[in-house]
Order: C-alpha cells, then sequence, then structure tokens
C-alpha cells in the first residue's frame, strides 16, 4: 500500500541522511570542511528533511503519474 510505501521511503530517506552527515563528519575530521559550514549544513538538513521529503514523495507521485499516462497512449 501507498503508507507502507511511504513509511519504507521516510526511512531510506532518514538514513541517507544519516550517512550523509556521517560522511561530512569525516571530512570535517580531515579538516576539509570547516567546522562552521558542518553545523549550518546539519542544522539545515535537520531543519528542512520534512520538507525535502515530502518533495521527494511528491517527485514521485508526478513521476509515476506522468508514467501511467504515457503508458495510455
Amino acid at each position: 500500500s501507498k503508507l507502507t510505501h511511504i513509511k519504507k521511503l521516510k526511512k531510506t530517506f532518514i538514513s541517507f541522511c544519516d550517512s550523509l552527515l556521517l560522511a561530512l563528519e569525516q571530512l570535517l575530521e580531515s579538516s576539509i570542511l570547516s567546522l562552521k559550514t558542518f553545523i549550518k549544513f546539519n542544522f539545515e538538513i535537520k531543519k528542512n528533511w520534512h520538507g525535502i521529503f515530502i518533495n521527494i514523495i511528491n517527485f514521485e507521485d508526478e513521476l509515476e503519474s506522468y508514467l501511467r499516462t504515457d503508458e495510455k497512449r
């Protein structure tokens, strides 16, 4: 069902964010990234992840309906 799919998508997205932040932490440790940038980025992701997630779902819906109308042609 759509709800299960959305839950799965959300879980995937959250783990994606986690690995993104982990990668940034590693960059920070190798001092390629400044602490200020990291903190700002971390904050932005945490603040906006819900909005980003909603956009992904909307995009997926759009794509699905586009593919359906494309099949009908």
